[in-house]
């Protein structure tokens, strides 16, 4: 019995090898590298086979604090692609080279300049913080790549991005101007009012992405950031928002409004006084040129009398939350000791003022001399702080107040503002919250 036994198990044995042996045969009668190749000559292939192209929808950041963007790119066969993108004219295209890589698995890259598509990945680019810009990829992992449809997952960000074949009946110069006029609508506003069945949510937006303020069933106020990408009717959400007992995907712009499909929910821009466009917006920078000659007059003495003979100079100038936490703040850093300054010991601070309404267009400025926190970190700057404040404050007093009419650029969503004094329309000077790339004092002023 015991060999009968064994010879069953030998009979077994040697089929279960002989099994093994022919589909392992078959499983690697090619080399790896020839499957490699074989994985990037597919991508290629599909990359290459959209007519118009393919719309790619890109959110850079891991995080995807900027929102998601409107990406056209093409490839062809001889290693070209062409890109557009709204962040840019409509009609703007930017062509490079591309590769196909193996590296743990097929890896797409744009790795030699192009101007729009490496806007994302630039560190100076203007959006975000100077040194980091939007943190975008421009190296990819195909994750999958069908004629309907190719995913992407960006090697830093680790963001999946999805690609679909652009219309061939559709021009590129058209989707972009139609999304340029949709980012128009909502650009026209920076507050918000979300409404979900008459309960209401305070809603601000910085670049393609909202905060939206609430409380928690404690009470607690919190607040949630919502990253989206406009589409030519609206907005999608890059995931669902879920607030009160709604879920929603997507809104669709209507008469100043943007609604979702029953118009139980909504979302409807703010129209901010001139106080309140200045207190939730900024913080504001001063440059040298937005400056009126009074203001270039204070400035050139402070050059000429304090910082001749050293290398001092004005860095930044800011009004609003910067070095402070307090939109009533003027924040100076000195051009020598940037580095000292983030070490927590150089030449720069703030002074905290009282910054009020007065009347519909009037912003009003009151400042104190004797404020126990004039100075931050100042020993060495002093006079040139206060002497640089001469602009907002008389200095024959202990406490000042000057009354400046403000124009904006835009209403609702201002991103230049222009401060006169009242009772010396010489002193008169451009703020600027555009961005990081026109902080720096002495950029030239556009």
């Amino acid at each position: 019995m015991k060999n009968i036994i064994y010879c069953i198990a030998m009979i077994f044995g040697s089929l279960a090898f002989f099994s093994c042996n022919s589909g392992t045969k078959e499983l690697f009668e090619e080399s790896a590298a020839e499957r490699v190749t074989a994985a990037m000559n597919e991508a290629k292939e599909v990359l290459c086979s959209s007519q118009n192209g393919w719309l790619m929808k890109y959110y850079p950041s891991r995080t995807k604090a900027f929102g998601g963007y409107n990406v056209l790119i093409s490839f062809t066969e001889d290693g070209y692609v062409s890109v557009s993108s709204e962040l840019f004219d409509a009609d703007k295209v930017s062509t490079s080279h591309y590769r196909l890589k193996e590296q743990a698995g097929p890896t797409l890259t744009l790795d030699t300049e192009n101007e729009v598509f490496h806007l994302f990945s630039n560190p100076n680019s203007g959006y975000g913080s100077i040194g980091l810009g939007m943190e975008g990829d421009y190296e990819f992992t195909i994750l999958s790549a069908t004629p309907d449809k190719v995913v992407l997952k960006g090697k830093k960000s680790g963001n999946n991005i999805e690609m679909t074949p652009f219309p061939v009946d559709q021009s590129w110069v058209d989707y972009l101007t139609d999304i340029k006029e949709s980012f128009s609508e909502i650009d026209n506003y920076f507050m918000y009012e979300y409404k979900v069945d008459g309960e209401s949510f305070s809603v601000t937006r910085n670049n393609n992405c909202f905060s939206i303020s609430f409380k928690d069933v404690t009470g607690e106020r919190l607040s949630k950031t919502v990253p989206y990408i406009l589409n030519a009717n609206g907005i999608d959400f890059a995931d669902p928002l879920v607030l009160g007992d709604k879920e929603v995907s997507s809104l669709v712009y209507d008469s100043g409004k943007w609604k979702n499909e029953d118009g139980s929910v909504s979302l409807e821009g703010l129209k901010l006084s001139t106080y309140e466009a200045f207190v939730n917006k900024g913080p504001w920078f001063i440059t040298y040129d937005g400056l009126g000659d009074y203001g270039k007059g204070i400035v050139d003495n402070v050059r000429d009398k304090i910082f001749k003979g050293t290398d001092n100079n004005f860095l930044v100038v800011a009004l609003g939350k910067y070095l402070s936490d307090s939109y009533d703040a003027l924040n100076i850093i000195l051009e020598d000791d940037l580095d000292g300054y983030k070490d927590g010991e150089g030449l720069a601070g703030f002074m905290i003022a009282d910054i009020q309404k007065s009347g519909t267009s009037n912003i009003k400025i009151t400042t104190d001399t004797r404020a126990t926190d004039v100075v931050n970190s100042m020993i060495g700057i002093s006079q040139s702080f206060m002497d640089f404040v001469k602009i907002f404050m008389s200095l024959d007093s202990e406490t000042s107040t000057r009354i400046f009419t403000v124009e904006y650029d835009r209403p609702y969503n201002p991103s230049v503002a222009t401060f006169t004094e009242r009772s010396n329309p010489q002193n008169t000077f451009k703020i600027t919250c555009i961005g990081d790339n026109n902080a720096y004092f002495d950029h030239q002023y556009d």
